[in-house]
């Protein structure tokens, strides 16, 4: 950053951005949440998770993915702190050991993104033990926020059951395959209804969730998120 750059900052002309102040807090030993403290406006980061490239420019999406984590911890040192997210497709932050489910996600994003030639067979797709390793870490940053709120398509168990019939009729899944994919979503749901029930997740951190009839136009593995660490804040619309 430039001398001038860092004056108009200093002097008020120019609004430091969530990660500079992050960096700075991170840098001074000061807990971010000191930082926004009694901050009369909302403060807000939107990320926005949309096309991972399972098949090239592998190191674009993880430095992309790598930042967004790190927001989500600097987030988390505030007791404010609060993860939205809107989904067409259960939640990943509910469960994440469900393999047949994340493989299939990958198979649609090939689908979609590569066209039909490129489809390897359900059964073929590994998770990377590099991709595995961020993810995890992904889910350890969001469940440590203080809450999250969750917005979710009324009809997203339908929604799994269309897109598995249909991968299905067109010969790119195979019968005992659908049935794996199937047992995922009885167990997701499992969890999905325990979190209704209690409000909370397995951690203990409270969790709101909300259905809608709107559909979101995103790919089959994107999520709309946005993180706020102010006092004053509202769920994101």
């Amino acid at each position: 950053m430039s001398v001038p750059t860092v004056r108009r900052r200093l002097a008020g002309d120019t609004l430091f951005t969530l990660q500079e102040i992050s960096v700075i807090c991170e840098e001074l030993k000061i807990p971010v949440e000191e930082v926004f403290y009694n901050c009369s406006h909302r403060t807000r980061q939107p990320l926005e998770f949309l096309q991972y490239d399972f098949c090239g420019r592998e190191n674009e999406s993880n430095e992309a993915f790598d930042q967004s984590i790190d927001m989500f911890f600097y987030a988390a040192q505030s007791e404010y702190s609060k993860f939205y997210i809107s989904c067409n497709t259960l939640p990943n932050i509910l469960n994440p050991t469900f393999e047949w489910l994340a493989r299939f996600a990958a198979l649609q994003w090939i689908f979609f993104a590569k066209g039909s030639g490129a489809l390897p067979s359900l059964s073929e797709i590994t998770l990377a033990p590099q991709l595995k390793e961020r993810l995890d870490r992904y889910l350890l940053a969001v469940r440590c926020l203080k809450k999250s709120v969750c917005l979710v398509h009324y009809k997203v168990v339908e929604n799994y059951i269309t897109d598995i019939r249909r991968f299905y009729l067109l010969g790119y899944i195979k019968k005992d395959e659908a049935r794996q994919l199937v047992l995922d979503i009885e167990g997701v749901l499992k969890v999905f209804e325990q979190v209704c029930i209690q409000g909370r997740l397995e951690n203990g951190k409270e969790m709101e969730i909300y259905c809608t009839d709107l559909f979101f136009p995103m790919i089959c593995i994107s999520w709309k998120v946005t993180v706020s660490i102010s006092r004053y804040s509202s769920p994101t619309r």
